[in-house]
């Protein structure tokens, strides 16, 4: 036979082969024959694609929170990864997510509450609520829930000034005016139509003072002690209020030594400053402090043998004047030397003398 005849004869027989070869790749596709045939198959759990377990479901290859499918999948409730992902809730971008609520920064997320630096602190979150260092601070959990540490507590700031009238029972002098009446270490000196004695209608401190009602009259009115002196070198507070006008010399508080008078708390015609007065001789010292009006304030005084020296509110060295030697007592109220003004009060609250200075405490 031909060759010719041959390849004619073969053609057909080839054709069948090739059919017969095909149809058994079908079959064993259909089979499950392909790659992967012993294992699951393509769509039961722990398999390649699409079933719960598959490539993105639970416990496939990015299991719940995985890279595409599923539940919790790419973009899922919980950010990147969904519940148990990447990020878990507060995860990177979804609810909880970059800036929401238990997001990178929000609660429960990367600086949230319980966070690095949770609410609170000193600049916030950032962008959440919370500071830096608040409650919940430094330990945080990276993806929500810890709790961290309590934080740094911030100052609460300016703070309650000091009343005045801290313990002042060991000095020679310590006096708050509550009694029913003044007590024996004080005496009273008055003349004229000024009036002098204990009052509830102001108190720095409790619920009476010293009151002195005052007319534009020259009169006088004082209490005064001897308690602790003669003193080659003493320290006074008091804590004053007044309502009077200036106008006329107006003297408030004086030492004494034989005939002169150390003035330490003055006023003298239209200045409204706290001055420092000696008589004889009526030389004037001025602080160039305004003396406040209805309201409280703290006066300290210091006499020594050579100088004087006044302060108003803790203002040191107010003004300074001459000295005194051994004084015999303290006066304190009011007395006009000249008309002018108008009429007033004064009241004297919280008085202290010792011997070293007491302060506004």
């Amino acid at each position: 036979m031909s060759n010719f005849a041959r390849l004619r004869t073969l053609r057909p027989m080839m054709t069948i082969s090739r059919v017969s070869i095909c149809a058994g790749v079908l079959t064993a596709a259909a089979m499950g024959c392909g790659p992967g045939s012993t294992d699951s198959p393509t769509d039961g759990s722990g398999g390649h694609s699409n079933s719960s377990g598959g490539s993105s479901s639970s416990g496939g290859a990015t299991a719940s929170g995985g890279t595409s499918g599923g539940t919790g999948g790419m973009t899922a409730s919980g950010g990147m990864t969904a519940s148990g992902g990447m990020t878990a809730s507060g995860g990177m971008s979804a609810s909880g997510g970059m800036t929401a609520s238990g997001g990178m920064t929000a609660s429960g997320g990367m600086t949230a509450s319980g966070g690095s630096t949770a609410s609170g602190g000193a600049a916030g979150g950032r962008n959440g609520g919370g500071g830096r260092s608040a409650s919940g601070g430094a330990a945080g959990g990276r993806d929500g829930g810890g709790t961290g540490g309590s934080g740094m507590a911030g100052s609460s700031g300016a703070g309650a000034g000091s009343s005045g009238t801290g313990d002042c029972s060991a000095l020679p002098v310590c006096d708050d005016f509550e009694a029913a009446a003044l007590s024996s270490t004080w005496k009273t000196q008055k003349g004229g139509d000024f009036t002098i004695g204990l009052a509830t209608d102001q108190a720095h401190s409790g619920k009476q003072s010293v009151h002195v009602v005052a007319s534009a009259n020259t009169n006088s009115a004082f209490i005064y002690t001897m308690k602790g002196f003669p003193a080659a070198d003493f320290w006074g507070r008091a804590w004053v209020r007044m309502k009077l006008g200036a106008g006329g010399h107006q003297m408030y508080f004086y030492a004494i030594s034989g005939g002169t008078q150390l003035r330490v708390f003055n006023r003298l015609g239209s200045n409204e400053d706290a001055q420092i007065n000696i008589m004889p001789g009526d030389g004037f010292n001025d602080s160039k402090i305004k003396v406040p009006q209805e309201k409280w304030f703290c006066y300290e005084w210091h006499i020594t043998s050579s100088m004087s020296e006044i302060f108003l509110d803790g203002m040191a060295g107010a003004a300074k004047g001459p000295g005194l030697s051994n004084p015999t007592a303290m006066y304190l109220g009011m007395q006009r030397f000249q008309t002018g003004g108008t009429a007033g009060d004064l009241w004297i609250d919280d008085v202290a003398i010792g011997t070293k200075q007491i302060g506004c405490q």
